[in-house]
């Protein structure tokens, strides 16, 4: 009877635990449907992306956890996230059309802006 209990409230906390990482984390989660949504159609021949919107689309993950992390370490409104998250869009996407070549040094600073947004 008590690993019932134990089974049944540790399912509990992982629902709980995910509602509550899914409301923190919209936009990334919102970002990775759109990145499997946009997988699943190209490969299917509905839709034709380039490579360079892939590449944002997956740059854009990490760009968003990055901003995320650095708005909840700064206490900044919702206002401030929204704001960095479209800052953040136009920079990756204006980028990369500008300048796709450069695509390794593109997601080498978002990976250094992941591993130091939380410090800031």
């Amino acid at each position: 009877m008590s690993q019932k209990v134990f089974r049944s409230n540790t399912l509990h906390n992982l629902l709980k635990d995910t509602q509550k990482s899914f409301r923190g984390f919209f936009f990334v989660y919102l970002a990775m449907v759109i990145a499997t949504l946009s997988s699943i159609l190209n490969s299917n021949s509905v839709v034709e992306l380039s490579q360079e919107y892939f590449f944002g689309i997956y740059i854009i993950i990490v760009s968003l956890t990055s901003v995320k992390l650095f708005v909840q370490s700064r206490g900044l409104s919702f206002v401030f996230h929204l704001l960095f998250v479209i800052l953040s869009l136009g920079v990756v996407f204006g980028s990369l059309e500008l300048f796709y070549s450069s695509i390794g040094f593109l997601f080498l600073g978002v990976l250094v802006f992941l591993m130091i947004s939380s410090s800031l």
